[in-house]
């Protein structure tokens, strides 16, 4: 997580949060989900790059809770993997239940396979703190090649979609 007034161009992190007017931050992924979180007079922006593994760690909770959540009240989910196409393997499942997330609400079983509903474990989250979400639908970067980039759809393809926000 940055700070926006201490980002620099070689900067690696899954998060921003800022008070800056007038400056814009982007958040890159291909299949995970980019969250945009803000406060209702649009005094705070918060941005966030919600992989499996960031969720894993509380990515959205620590956020809130270190930044008064009740001041964030508003929320929008970018395009990203949908459930019919993120395969998960037992590893992964392994490492949220060991960290005491039980993520099985989020996973459904077809073709001796398992996917899980990245969407709906952050749409749950963000309902724990009384978010509101603006985005009911969220395109699925898997899916809808003429316009997003997937890394699991096409691996080694470095492009990445950019969610901008700004206040």
């Amino acid at each position: 997580m940055v700070n926006g007034h201490d980002f620099t161009e070689n900067n690696e992190f899954d998060g921003f949060i800022t008070k800056e007017k007038n400056h814009a931050f982007a958040i890159k992924t291909a299949d995970c989900i980019p969250l945009i979180i803000w406060d209702e007079s649009k005094e705070l922006l918060c941005g966030l790059h919600c992989g499996w593994k960031g969720l894993q760690q509380g990515i959205i909770g620590k956020i809130l809770e270190e930044n008064n959540h009740q001041s964030l009240t508003k929320a929008y989910i970018g395009p990203h993997i949908c459930k019919d196409y993120f395969e998960v393997r037992q590893d992964l499942i392994d490492e949220f239940m060991q960290s005491g997330n039980d993520i099985r609400p989020y996973l459904a079983q077809r073709s001796n396979k398992i996917f899980m509903n990245l969407r709906q474990l952050c749409v749950d989250e963000l309902h724990e703190y009384g978010i509101e979400i603006y985005t009911k639908y969220s395109p699925c970067s898997y899916t809808e090649n003429d316009h997003f980039f997937s890394w699991r759809r096409d691996p080694g393809n470095p492009l990445r979609n950019l969610t901008i926000a700004w206040l």
